[in-house]
């Protein structure tokens, strides 16, 4: 569900997503998982970068080789959507696949590029923001069991509140990180008021798409309220 591209406007709205009622489900199919959830992280946007051109509109996709993680959500935005050539692949194989132009470009987090030297070959930086992801902070529920109630206590009350302490570092290095790509030689850019629209009309247009891919019309419903609702 978190990752319907644009379906946040900012990491504040995700992380207030994470902390309401509406997002329960999910916590509780980890649970189901046989993981005892402890909290939820947010973590910074998906940016892009690529060696074609700046990514300021959805045109921009167009033809582009991009790699992207096995995820159908990611294969029908950029390939139905933005009309990329969707590319998922091992991340192990980016930088090869990068430096000798088996594809065009990539989407992560800043942090990213950064920590795998793609700024030694990729141009192009573009803040699209097109995807938030949350971090899933979990233990071992026999462990988290045998503990006194008061351990249990202080690791629940811990985890949840280095969630903000996660979101303001995150900031803070990203920004550290694009600088620094950007005395690399990479071109940095982020979208317009504009631009982002269209990204996010695109978006809305594959919502049935996305919602048979969620399979959850309750927790899709709850969502999409909510993000509806949302107010600074």
């Amino acid at each position: 569900m978190i990752n319907v591209p644009y379906l946040f406007e900012s990491v504040d709205e995700e992380q207030a997503y994470i902390n309401d009622e509406s997002s329960q489900a999910m916590w509780d199919a980890v649970e189901g998982m046989g993981v005892k959830f402890l909290a939820a992280w947010t973590r910074s946007f998906r940016m892009t970068t690529n060696n074609l051109r700046p990514i300021t509109m959805p045109e921009d996709f167009e033809g582009m080789v991009l790699r992207t993680p096995s995820n159908q959500i990611y294969e029908v935005f950029f390939g139905e959507g933005c009309g990329a050539n969707v590319t998922p692949m091992s991340f192990s194989e980016v930088y090869t696949a990068l430096q000798t132009g088996t594809i065009d470009g990539q989407e992560n987090p800043a942090d990213v590029p950064y920590s795998s030297s793609f700024y030694e070959v990729q141009t192009y930086i573009s803040a699209t923001n097109h995807i938030g992801e949350a971090w899933v902070v979990g233990m071992n529920p026999d462990k988290f069991d045998s503990l006194d109630e008061d351990l249990q206590e202080l690791i629940v009350e811990t985890a949840q509140e280095m969630q903000q302490w996660k979101k303001d570092y995150d900031e803070e290095t990203d920004q550290a990180d694009i600088d620094y790509m950007v005395e690399q030689g990479m071109e940095y850019n982020e979208l317009t008021e504009e631009g982002f629209a269209a990204f996010k009309a695109v978006s809305e247009s594959l919502y049935d798409e996305f919602k048979a891919i969620v399979n959850n019309d309750d927790l899709w419903d709850a969502t999409i309220a909510f993000t509806e609702s949302y107010t600074e």
